[in-house]
């Protein structure tokens, strides 16, 4: 496939896409968390729009993913599940479309994204630096799923969840 720049965008196949969106994928698949990997992986920072929506009080941005995480949605979710959650992770948490804090668990958040006409929803905690006996908060992804196409209209999520802003708009 041949893809040359064209007007700030890149062209693709024949059709334009914008030059952000390669930049974007190419960061999303970089950090695409990988099964079987049986170390911690990064697989995201929280933009400032998402930091405001999950009104988190803390200077941590990375969000970290450990393996034992991997192996639990790969043993708990369809393997067709597992696969979408798992190639979504990095632009759910990069640019998620709905995101707040649980109200249930202190210092627990949620991230939703619409794909298609899926939902991913990831479970991320913000565990302190007294806690993990370290000099910095740490952000962690506790789980990740598939929600089905009513859940955002149920009240508990309605009520948790709010829209990010992405330059001034949802």
């Amino acid at each position: 496939m041949t893809m040359f720049a064209s007007g700030g965008a890149i062209v693709k196949a024949g059709r334009a896409v914008p030059a952000v969106d390669t930049k974007r994928s190419a960061a999303e698949a970089a950090l695409r968390p990988v099964g079987g990997v049986g170390e911690i992986q990064v697989v995201g920072a929280l933009a400032d729009e998402v930091v405001q929506a999950l009104r988190l009080e803390s200077d941590a941005r990375s969000v970290w993913l450990h393996p034992n995480v991997v192996q639990h949605i790969q043993e708990r979710r369809t393997q067709e599940d597992a696969t979408f959650v798992l190639e979504h992770m990095a632009s759910t948490i990069l640019r998620p479309h709905h995101a707040g804090p649980d109200p249930r668990i202190h210092r627990c958040y949620a991230l939703v994204k619409q794909v298609d006409d899926r939902y991913v929803f990831i479970a991320i905690k913000c565990v302190t630096a007294d806690y993990v006996r370290r000099h910095a908060d740490e952000i962690w992804i506790s789980t990740a799923y598939v929600l089905g196409d009513e859940i955002l209209t149920r009240k508990r999520w309605a009520n948790m969840l709010a829209a990010v802003l992405w330059d001034g708009r949802a």
